[in-house]
């Protein structure tokens, strides 16, 4: 029983261990086998996504070359006559320069609609089809009693030219290198340079010739170009403006343009304070160009223009024009809105600034008044003081501060002037020929004795070192004699603790 039967038992065993030797084998090649299947079967999709890939650019590319070969070859000759027929340009439009208010909103400086004739180089070819747009447009505004822009430093005198007076700095502007390059010469030798220069040399009548010239003149000066217009003639009235339009609807050159003139509301009221814009002077253009400044914008000059310059200015704007070969306007895009400028509020009330104003003037010159009268009394009555009595009272100023916050609600000084005029030549000759010197801020800018006004520094000053409380007296018994000019006794101060 027992060899036999412990052999089988063994061999048995054997044969199961072997069984499951062979199962485990079997899964581990079926297991191999499906990992196979699935890498290629991974394979075989990256591929599929690479083809279609390369399919895709080469429909892309197709594409691509096909309407490059319709432009190029097909359409060729048609898009190169296209593109050397039509130009496009990019014109500025200026922002609305913003408003000047007082604390209450009521104007001190404003914008109003005017009229401009210009001429727009768009739609000019060559200097003769210029010279005689400018010459009929000149009979124009001629006839509508208008004046053009007239820059030029020679006139005419005697059938010759002659320089005007203070002319030399444009004169050696004219002979510089970028102009005629020569120096020393007359005034009609510029006159010949500048005329063959603008091809005007045909002109016969010299008055003609020699306005042909200016405009020309102030063509170059002010840059006048496809992007930049020239103003022949500035504010014109509304019946220039019909005439112009009407006789020039075959000449599309010329344009009237709208713009936005700075008006000045009661010039007198605060003419220290406001200040004023005009164009800019050279100097000026080249320390703002790098700002978006164009040669023949405006500045504000001093004052609140000044100061607030980059608030008031606002941002210019563009549009790109694009013009056949007959001048033509074929297209048309605005690429940059204009930004107007921020309106400015002063913290100044207009109502008080007039009171203070008008006060300051009248108790000026009463001052005056009395004391010259004092002084004819005394030098009548031969009196030992005969001067200083107020006969020399000519100018003063005037300040009113919110205690709350030290803002300026009004300051006056006098005298003062009309700055609504102030690029009025008569004018402006009086202003800086006065020997009181109206256009200088005493408000601001003058040195005075502080006088009774210093009092509320010393008496706040007693008051924090405990000097004084707020109930003490202060007792005065000095007396002013009005009829003598004079303190009889000094003033005595009590200060009870």
């Amino acid at each position: 029983m027992k060899g036999p039967f412990q052999k089988s038992v063994k061999m048995q065993k054997m044969s199961n261990d072997d069984y499951d030797k062979i199962i485990n084998a079997n899964n581990r090649s079926s297991m191999k086998s499906n990992g196979n299947n699935t890498d290629k079967e991974k394979k075989d999709s990256s591929t599929l996504r690479l083809v279609l890939c390369l399919l895709l650019l080469a429909a892309i590319f197709g594409v691509f070359s096909l309407r490059l070969f319709n432009w190029q070859i097909v359409h060729g000759e048609e898009y190169k006559e296209l593109s050397e027929a039509s130009t496009a340009h990019t014109v500025v439009s200026d922002a609305t320069r913003g408003e000047i208010l007082d604390v209450n909103g009521r104007p001190f400086a404003v914008n109003e609609t005017a009229y401009n004739v210009v001429v727009n180089k768009v739609y000019i070819t060559d200097d003769e089809q210029l010279n005689v747009i400018i010459i009929d447009l000149l009979n124009i505004l001629n006839e509508c009693g208008e004046k053009y822009i007239d820059d030029l430093p020679i006139s005419v005198q005697d059938g010759g030219f002659v320089f005007d007076e203070g002319s030399e700095g444009d004169v050696e502007y004219i002979e510089s290198p970028s102009m005629l390059n020569k120096e020393g010469l007359t005034a009609d030798e510029i006159m010949a340079g500048l005329a063959e220069r603008y091809k005007a040399d045909i002109i016969e009548d010299i008055f003609t010739r020699r306005a042909v010239i200016s405009v020309r003149y102030n063509m170059e000066k002010k840059g006048f170009s496809y992007e930049q217009v020239y103003v022949i003639a500035s504010d014109v009235s509304s019946n220039t403006v019909s005439v112009v339009s009407e006789r020039t609807q075959t000449v599309p050159a010329v344009e009237i343009r709208t713009v936005n003139e700075r008006v000045i509301k009661n010039g007198s009221v605060i003419p220290h304070i406001l200040g004023v814009v005009g164009k800019l002077n050279e100097d000026e253009y080249n320390e703002n160009k790098d700002k978006g400044y164009g040669i023949d914008d405006v500045i504000g000059k001093f004052g609140i223009e000044l100061a607030l310059e980059d608030y008031l200015r606002g941002d210019a704007g563009e549009k790109t024009i694009v013009t056949d070969a007959d001048g033509n306007i074929v297209g048309e895009e605005e690429t940059i809105k204009a930004r107007p400028g921020d309106t400015v509020y002063l913290t100044i009330d207009s109502n008080v600034q007039e009171v203070a104003a008008y006060t300051l003037e009248k108790n000026i010159k009463e001052a005056r008044r009395l004391g010259e009268a004092d002084v004819k009394r005394a030098k009548a009555t031969n009196a030992k003081q005969q001067s200083k009595m107020g006969e020399d009272c000519i100018a003063g100023a005037a300040v009113m501060l919110d205690v709350r916050d030290n803002s300026v609600i009004a300051a006056a000084s006098y005298p003062g002037y009309d700055i609504s005029r102030y690029y009025d030549p008569d004018y402006s000759s009086y202003l800086f020929e006065n020997e009181d010197i109206p256009m200088f801020n005493r408000a601001f800018d003058g040195a005075f004795a502080p006088g009774s006004t210093f009092k509320p520094c010393v008496a706040t000053a007693a008051l924090e070192e405990n000097i004084i409380t707020p109930s003490t007296t202060i007792f005065c018994d000095g007396v002013y004699d009005c009829s003598k000019a004079l303190w009889r006794t000094p003033a005595t101060v009590t200060s009870p603790r």
